[in-house]
């Protein structure tokens, strides 16, 4: 594992899955990665509605977020951004979100997670300072930069173990559904 340093800066394109999200190293506390990139969002949803949604169950979870919109059409581009306070955030949201499609809108589209190439408030802060869209005097287009608040260890810890648990009863349950079946087809012998 790089430092926390290295791991804020900027990735390289994405060879070998590095924008991949292995829910097992954040539970490890291997990766430490809190930028992520929510791709496949219904161009109907606005900055407003997006952080609606995301506020009803990960609300004081991250410190920005940013959803790019197409300035001629007045649409969100597709994808968004979202820096967590935590990397074990990540896993919550994960569940609720990846491989889901979006409940606003008729739209077929799934979403899909991968880590952000900027990683941390402060670069993202930094990587978009430089771009004409903070400059921007329309508040709803512009990045959404919240305080950080304090994380609480214990807090960390309940996600990591419930997810843990999670993970274990679906293979407890994956062995018994094998263990069944094998059953039925003697049974049919």
């Amino acid at each position: 594992m790089g430092s926390l340093t290295s791991i804020r800066k900027r990735h390289p394109k994405d060879k070998g899955g590095c924008y991949e999200i292995d829910l097992d190293r954040i539970m490890n506390l291997e990766d430490i990665r809190t930028t992520i990139m929510i791709k496949n969002i219904p161009n109907k949803y606005d900055m407003k509605q997006m952080l609606r949604e995301i506020n009803s169950r990960h609300k004081d979870r991250f410190d920005f977020f940013y959803l790019p919109i197409d300035y001629g059409n007045h649409c969100n581009v597709g994808y968004a951004f979202i820096n967590f306070l935590h990397a074990a955030y990540i896993l919550d949201f994960y569940r609720d979100y990846n491989g889901k499609g979006w409940p606003n809108y008729n739209s077929e589209k799934i979403c899909d997670l991968k880590y952000g190439r900027i990683q941390g408030k402060a670069e993202l802060k930094r990587h978009f300072s430089q771009t004409k869209v903070f400059k921007n005097q329309n508040k709803k287009l512009k990045p959404q930069i919240f305080d950080s608040r304090k994380v609480d260890p214990a807090s960390i810890e309940k996600i990591i173990e419930d997810h843990r648990s999670r993970l274990q009863k679906r293979k407890e349950d994956r062995k018994s559904a094998t263990q069944q079946f094998s059953s039925n087809l003697r049974d049919l012998n």
